[in-house]
C-alpha cells in the first residue's frame, strides 16, 4: 500500500525487524523528503517481502543505512526512475497474459496497485483504522475513494452463501 515515492526513498535503515519506518518519499525534481501529507507510519512485512529484501541486498552496490533499497543502474547513488515500476508492472501482467495494449486500455498503473491493496485489505476484512493507517490516509473518506470491493468480489462464492440460506 506505499505510494511509489515512498517505495523510490526507502532506505535501508527504514526497513529492519519486519517493519517498514515510511520516513521519505522521493520526487525527481526536489530529491528526498518526507511523505506525503506528514504520513509517517510504520508498515509490517511478511517472509515473501523479507525474501525479496534479502535478494536485493545481495546484489545491491551500497547498503549503508542511508543508502536506497532500489538503487538506480544508471543513477549512482540515486533511487530508481518511475518508469522502473511501469516497465516491471507491465511486464509481471504480460506474464499473466494481459497484453500492453490492454493494461494501457485499463488504465493499470503502479497506483493501481494501491487501490488494489486496499480493496483487498478491507475485503479480507482488516478494520478500516488499520486500513487507513497503512495506506498513510488522513481520512478514511480517502481509504473509501480508494476502496473497489466490487471489482474484486468473489461473486460466486457470495452466491453460494445466498443458496445455503434460501
Amino acid at each position: 500500500g506505499m505510494r511509489s515515492g515512498e517505495v523510490r526513498g526507502l532506505q535501508w535503515q527504514d526497513v529492519q525487524g519486519g517493519i517498514i519506518d515510511i520516513r521519505h518519499n522521493w520526487i525527481d525534481r526536489e530529491g528526498l523528503k518526507s511523505p506525503k501529507c506528514g504520513s509517517f507510519r510504520k508498515v509490517p512485512y511478511g517472509a515473501a517481502v523479507s525474501a525479496c529484501l534479502d535478494a536485493v541486498r545481495a546484489q545491491a552496490r551500497h547498503i549503508g543505512g542511508a543508502d536506497f533499497v532500489l538503487e538506480s543502474l544508471f543513477n549512482d547513488g540515486g533511487p530508481v526512475s518511475k518508469n522502473f515500476f511501469v516497465k516491471g508492472l507491465w511486464a509481471a501482467l504480460a506474464d499473466t497474459g494481459l497484453s500492453v495494449e490492454a493494461q494501457k486500455r485499463r488504465n493499470i498503473t503502479p497506483h493501481s496497485l494501491r487501490h488494489s491493496f486496499i480493496s483487498l485489505a478491507r475485503l479480507a476484512g482488516v478494520d478500516d483504522l488499520t486500513v487507513q493507517t497503512l495506506a498513510g490516509h488522513s481520512d478514511i473518506a480517502m481509504t473509501d475513494h480508494y476502496t473497489h470491493a466490487a471489482q474484486a468480489m468473489d461473486y460466486e462464492a457470495v452466491r453460494a452463501k445466498f443458496r445455503l440460506i434460501a
